[in-house]
C-alpha cells in the first residue's frame, strides 16, 4: 500500500494489465479463459492493429510461446518463449512458410509435416479455431521439441480472416512420462509372460479384468476373448462350484493357497496350484483379487507313476528278503501272495502247482471262495510238459475263450479280468500264479514284466525249499551214520586208520583248551604245516581273528551238551593265506572230535554268484528306469514338435517386434525342452545315435573354450588328453554333451574358496571283473576329476537315475549323469564313479577302442531348401496336431502335401495313382504296419518314390537306419535339407 491507500501493481502484473487494456481499446468485451491460452485467443473481433500496440515486454511475460501472423502467414509479433521453442529468432514481415527449411515440423509419429497441414495454415484456411494440436518442432541444431498449439483466427470488421494468433507450449516432460509409462507396462507384461505362473485379475462380480498370455494359451483363446467374461462362461458351473469356497474367502480379505482339479470345457481336466490374493479398495474392502496359477498336471502324473514304481520296487525288496528268510513252502507262498497284492494292486490271487499226474491244484490263495476254486481247479492254459509258456492275460472275462462253466464261475465270483503267469523252476513248468481283478482292464507291458519277475523269484524260492529239505534229509542221514560209526569205532580200528590216512577232509581230536591231540595227513596236504607244528600251536594261532567269536561259541555249545555243532571258519596256511573250512564237531569224554571239509572254492563261487546277481539287479533296475524315461520323452517330443513347428511358421509371418520376441521365447523354451528329452532318451538308450570314428584329443580340444568358459574364475581348469589316445566310434555331439554335463557338475561341486578340475584320458585294457558291468577289451577311459565336496557313498548307486540330484533347489534337473550313463552304455561302454566326501569326485567314461580310420568332417549347409517346383509329398502321421505342423512346414518350403493317418491309408493313396514324389512318415504308426514296414513296402512297390522317416523315440533301429531319418522335434531347415537330399538321390537312381 502507498500513502493514499492505493495498491501497487507488480511489474509482471502491470504487463498483463497493459495487454488487457490494449485489447479493450479494440472494443473486445470477452474475458480470458482459465487455461494457459492468452486472453486474445477468445476474441474473434480483435484486429491485427491491436496486437501491434502491445508492448514487447508484455508479450515476453507470457510463459508460453505466442505469435501473431497475417492471412498470408507473414509474422507480425512473437514473444521470447516462441523464439526459445523455435531455437532462433525469425524476422517480422516475412511469411512463415519461407522459413520451412530452417524450421522443420513433424507429426507426433515422426512423419514430416508440411506447412499447409500445420494448425496455423488450417485455422487461416478454414476460419475455425484449432485447439490442442500436437506436432514437433525441429530446432536448427537438430533438437526436436513436442508442442501443443492452439490457433484462433483474427477477423476484421467485415468478418474476413486477416490473420491468426497462436499459443504453443512444450510437451517434452509429458512425452517422457508417457514413454516411460509405456515402457514400464511393456516390461511388466514381458516379465509376467516369462514366469511359469499364469496370472489373472478378477473383479468382485467374477469377471476377468486381466489374463497373462500363459493363461490365454492354456485356454486356447486370445486374451481379448477372455477379458470381460465371467468365471462361469469359461469354466462352467462345475468349475465355479469347485472354486466358490476359495472365492468367498478371498473376497473376505483372506489370502488363499490351494490345489485342485478344474474341468475346462475345451481342454479337459487340469491339476492347478492356485494362490488368491485380495485386491482392496480405498475403504479396505476387497474389490477383486489377483490369482496366480501353475499347471502341475504332468508333474503330478509323473509323481504318481514314480510313486507306484517305488512301491513296486519296495514290495520286491521285501519279497526277496522274506524268501531268503523263509523256512517252509508256506512261508514262500504267503510272502508271494502278500507281494502280488501289494505290487500288482489286486485283492485276490492264487498259486497253483502241478501234481504228480500233471493236474493243476491250488497250493495257496487269497480272497477266493471254495465254490470258485472247486469249479476251476484243474484248468490251466498250459500243459505240464510245456517248455516255453507265455503269460495269458484276459482283459475282459465276457470275451474270454473259456468254457461256459468256467466263465459263469468267474462272473459269479465277481471277476472282470484275470492274468495267468507261468511258474518255472529249474527250467521246467511247475505251476502258475493267477491275479484276479474286479473290473475289465488292460494289462500294461510293465505289469507283465513285474509279474514275470515275481514268478522267477517264486520259482527260485520253491527250488531253494526243495534243496533245503534235501540237505536237511542228507544231514540227518549223515548224523545217523556218524553216530553208528562212533559206536563201532573200537571195532573198526583198521578201517578207521585207513580212512584217517586217505581222507581229503581234515580229521582231528582236540581238547577244550584249543590244542590238537591228533590230526590226519590231510592237514599237512591242505595247510602246509607238519603234524608236530600243528600240535605245538593253539587253535587261535591258526584261526582267522575275525572268526574267533563264533568259533568259541561253537566250542561252548559242545561243552553244554549239544551233540553236534557245525560251523565255518578260516585256517591259516603256512604261506600266510587262509582256507575256508566247514566243520562238524562232536564231544566225547572231554575231547572234541572234528571233521573239516575244504569249502574255499564253494565260497568263492557263492561270492561270484552274489556279485553277478547284484549286477543283474542293477542292470534290470537301470533298464526299467530307462524304459520309463524314454516313454515320457517320446510323448514330450511330439508336444515339442507342435510348439516348435508353429513357432517357426509364426516367426516368418509376424512383423511386430513384440510378437517376434514372444515367438523367439517360445522357440528357446522348445529348444530347452528338446535338450531335456535328448538327455532322457540318451539315458533310456533309445535316442538314435550318429556314431563316427573320432579322435578324443581333437574332440576335447575343440570344445576347450566352451568348457573353460563355463568355469568360475577361482577354478584351475586343465585338460590332459594325449594325442596318442586311441580313436573311438561314438556320437560326437553326445560325447561333447557328456563332457559338458560332467564339467558343470564338477564346477558346482567346487567350494567358494576355489579348486581344481582335470579332464584326462588314457588307453586301458579291461579284464572281466575289473568293473561292475561285464565288459572287457581295449577301451579309452575319459575322466573328469575335481577336488570338490564329493558324493556320499550311499548315494553313488542313484546318481545316474533320471531327475536325481544332490544339488539344491533350482540348481539342476538331475539329467546330466543319466545322459552320460545312457551315452556310455549305448556306445558299448560304461561309467565308473569314485568319490570321497571332502576329497572330490572322479567320473570315468569307458568307450571301446575303434581300429577304423578317423572320419573327416564334412561341412554342413544350414540354409533352407526351398522346392524349385511344386512337388507333392505324402505325409503319414497318426497325431493330427503333429501332422498339421509337418504339412505347414512343407508348404513353407514350397511343397504340395497329401495327408494320411495310417500306413494302409497311405498305401491306398499311392495305389489310386496320386502323383506323389516323396513319402514322409512317422516311424510309430497304429495298426499292424508301422512306419518302417511302410517304407519297405513303398521301396518294393514304388522304387522311384523315396521315403524319409521321422521319430521322437524308437528302438526299431538296432543298426544304422536303412532310410533317411529326421529326429523330432526338427527345424524347418533340417526338414528342407533331408527332403531335398532324398529327392536328389531318387533322381540320381533314375
Amino acid at each position: 500500500m502507498n500513502r493514499q491507500g492505493s495498491k501497487t501493481i507488480p511489474k509482471t502484473r502491470r504487463k498483463k494489465v497493459e495487454l488487457k487494456r490494449a485489447v479493450a481499446k479494440t472494443g473486445s468485451t470477452t474475458t480470458a479463459p482459465t487455461t494457459t491460452v492468452p486472453p486474445t485467443m477468445v476474441s474473434v473481433a480483435v484486429g491485427l492493429d491491436a496486437f501491434k500496440a502491445i508492448a514487447q515486454s508484455s508479450l515476453d511475460a507470457i510463459p508460453i510461446g505466442f505469435c501473431v501472423c497475417k492471412a498470408d502467414c507473414t509474422l507480425v509479433r512473437y514473444n521470447k518463449r516462441a523464439a526459445e521453442l523455435w531455437g532462433q529468432e525469425l524476422p517480422l514481415g516475412e511469411p512463415v512458410a519461407r522459413y520451412s527449411g530452417d524450421l522443420r515440423r513433424y507429426r507426433p509419429d515422426g512423419a514430416p509435416l508440411h506447412f499447409d497441414s500445420t494448425p496455423v495454415a488450417q485455422a487461416i484456411s478454414s476460419g475455425a479455431r484449432v485447439m490442442a494440436a500436437e506436432f514437433v518442432i525441429e530446432q536448427p541444431d537438430g533438437t526436436r521439441i513436442p508442442v501443443l498449439m492452439n490457433v484462433q483466427p483474427i477477423r476484421d470488421h467485415t468478418g474476413r480472416v486477416e490473420g491468426a494468433v497462436c499459443s504453443f507450449q512444450e510437451l517434452t516432460e509429458r512425452k517422457r512420462a508417457e514413454d516411460a509409462l509405456r515402457e514400464s507396462e511393456a516390461e511388466l507384461q514381458s516379465v509376467i509372460n516369462r514366469t511359469p505362473f499364469m496370472l489373472v485379475r478378477m473383479s468382485r462380480d467374477l469377471r476377468y479384468l486381466f489374463v497373462s498370455d500363459a493363461y490365454a494359451h492354456l485356454l486356447g483363446q486370445p486374451r481379448s476373448a477372455i477379458i470381460g467374461k465371467t468365471n462361469a462362461e469359461l469354466l462352467g458351473e462345475q468349475g465355479v462350484a469347485t472354486l466358490r469356497p476359495y472365492i468367498e474367502r478371498v473376497l473376505h480379505g483372506e489370502a488363499v493357497n490351494f490345489e485342485c482339479n478344474l474341468d475346462y470345457p475345451n481342454i479337459g481336466t487340469r491339476r492347478l496350484l492356485i494362490a488368491y490374493r485380495p485386491e482392496l479398495g480405498p475403504k479396505g474392502k476387497a474389490i477383486g483379487w489377483i490369482a496366480s496359477l501353475l499347471d502341475v498336471t504332468e508333474q503330478r502324473r509323473v509323481e504318481a507313476a514314480m510313486s507306484k514304481r517305488a512301491d513296486e520296487q519296495a514290495a520286491l525288496y521285501r519279497f526277496t528278503d522274506r524268501l531268503y528268510r523263509a523256512t517252509s513252502l508256506n512261508d514262500v507262498y504267503e510272502a508271494t501272495l502278500d507281494t502280488i497284492v501289494a505290487a500288482l494292486h489286486c485283492r485276490r490271487a492264487s498259486i497253483q502247482r502241478f501234481d504228480t499226474d500233471g493236474v493243476i491244484r491250488f497250493a495257496a490263495w487269497r480272497g477266493l471262495s471254495d465254490t470258485y476254486r472247486a469249479a476251476i481247479e484243474g484248468h490251466s492254459p498250459w500243459k505240464a510238459d510245456e517248455t516255453n509258456p507265455e503269460p495269458v492275460c484276459v482283459s475282459d472275462i465276457d470275451h474270454a475263450r473259456f468254457g461256459a462253466a468256467i466263465k459263469l464261475a468267474a462272473k459269479q465270483e465277481g471277476i472282470g479280468a484275470i492274468a495267468f503267469i507261468p511258474l518255472m523252476a529249474a527250467g521246467k513248468l511247475i505251476g502258475k500264479f493267477v491275479t484276479y481283478y474286479d473290473a475289465p482292464r488292460e494289462f500294461a507291458r510293465e505289469e507283465i514284466e513285474l509279474t514275470l519277475t515275481l514268478a522267477r523269484q517264486l520259482g527260485f524260492g520253491i527250488e531253494r525249499m526243495r534243496a533245503d529239505h534235501a540237505r536237511t534229509r542228507i544231514e540227518a542221514e549223515l548224523r545217523k551214520l556218524s553216530e553208528r560209526l562212533e559206536a563201532e569205532v573200537h571195532k573198526r580200528t583198521l578201517e578207521r586208520d585207513r580212512i584217517w590216512n586217505v581222507s581229503e577232509d581234515l580229521l582231528a581230536v582236540s581238547n577244550f583248551d584249543g590244542f590238537f591231540l591228533s590230526i590226519n595227513p590231510a592237514w599237512t596236504r591242505l595247510l602246509g604245516w607238519t603234524e608236530p607244528e600243528i600240535k605245538s600251536m593253539n587253535v587261535s594261532e591258526l584261526r582267522h581273528p575275525d572268526d574267533m567269536a563264533h568259533s568259541i561259541a561253537g566250542r561252548e555249545q559242545l561243552a553244554q551238551g549239544v551233540p553236534t555243532v557245525r560251523m565255518e571258519n578260516r585256517f591259516r596256511h603256512k604261506d600266510g593265506s587262509y582256507r575256508w573250512l566247514h566243520w562238524a564237531m562232536t564231544e566225547s569224554n572231554g575231547l572234541i572230535y572234528l571233521a573239516g571239509r575244504h569249502v574255499t572254492a564253494e565260497k568263492e563261487a557263492a561270492a561270484a554268484l552274489e556279485r553277478a546277481q547284484r549286477q543283474t539287479a542293477h542292470l534290470q533296475k537301470m533298464d526299467a528306469i530307462g524304459q520309463l524315461t524314454g516313454g515320457i520323452a517320446h510323448d514330450f517330443n511330439n508336444l515339442l514338435m507342435i510348439v516348435s513347428g508353429h513357432a517357426q511358421r509364426l516367426k516368418n509371418h509376424l512383423k511386430e517386434p513384440r510378437d517376434q520376441r514372444a515367438v523367439t521365447a517360445i522357440e528357446m523354451a522348445a529348444t530347452r525342452g528338446e535338450n531335456l528329452t535328448r538327455q532322457l532318451l540318451s539315458f533310456a538308450r533309445t535316442l538314435p545315435l550318429s556314431p563316427t570314428v573320432i579322435s578324443p584329443a581333437e574332440t576335447v580340444n575343440a570344445i576347450r573354450d566352451v568348457l573353460a568358459g563355463s568355469m568360475y574364475v577361482n577354478i584351475d581348469f586343465q585338460i590332459a588328453v594325449p594325442d596318442d589316445t586311441w580313436p573311438v566310434r561314438v556320437d560326437k555331439s553326445e560325447l561333447e554333451l557328456a563332457l559338458v554335463n560332467l564339467s558343470v557338475n564338477a564346477r558346482d561341486a567346487i567350494p567358494f574358496s576355489g579348486g581344481r578340475i582335470m579332464i584326462s584320458a588314457e588307453n586301458v585294457e579291461l579284464k572281466p571283473g575289473d568293473l561292475l558291468e561285464p565288459i572287457s577289451g581295449e577301451f579309452v577311459a575319459l575322466s573328469v576329476a575335481d577336488n570338490g565336496s564329493g558324493i556320499p557313498h550311499d548315494l553313488l548307486s542313484r546318481v545316474v537315475e533320471p531327475f536325481f540330484t544332490t544339488k539344491g533347489p533350482d540348481k539342476g534337473t538331475g539329467l546330466g549323469l543319466s545322459q552320460v550313463y545312457g551315452f556310455a552304455r549305448r556306445s558299448g561302454g560304461t561309467v565308473a564313479i569314485d568319490s570321497e566326501i571332502g576329497r572330490g569326485t572322479t567320473v570315468t567314461i569307458y568307450v571301446p577302442r575303434s581300429h577304423a580310420a578317423i572320419a573327416v568332417p564334412s561341412p554342413q549347409d544350414e540354409g533352407k531348401y526351398i522346392a524349385s517346383e511344386r512337388q507333392t509329398v505324402l505325409v503319414v502321421e497318426d497325431n493330427a496336431d503333429v501332422r498339421n505342423v509337418a504339412v505347414s512346414l512343407l508348404k513353407e518350403l514350397g511343397y504340395r502335401t497329401i495327408e494320411a493317418d495310417t500306413a494302409p491309408a497311405a498305401l491306398a493313396l499311392l495305389a489310386n495313382g496320386k502323383n506323389v514324389r516323396l513319402v514322409f512318415s512317422d516311424v510309430v504308426l497304429p495298426g499292424e504296419i508301422d512306419g518302417l514296414a511302410l517304407a519297405r513296402t513303398v521301396c518294393n512297390k514304388y522304387p522311384h518314390i523315396p521315403v524319409v522317416l521321422t521319430t521322437g523315440y524308437t528302438n526299431a533301429f538296432e543298426t544304422d537306419p536303412e532310410f533317411p531319418l529326421l529326429r523330432k522335434p526338427y527345424q524347418i531347415a533340417a526338414l528342407g535339407r533331408v527332403i531335398h537330399d532324398a529327392l536328389d538321390a531318387a533322381r540320381g537312381r533314375l
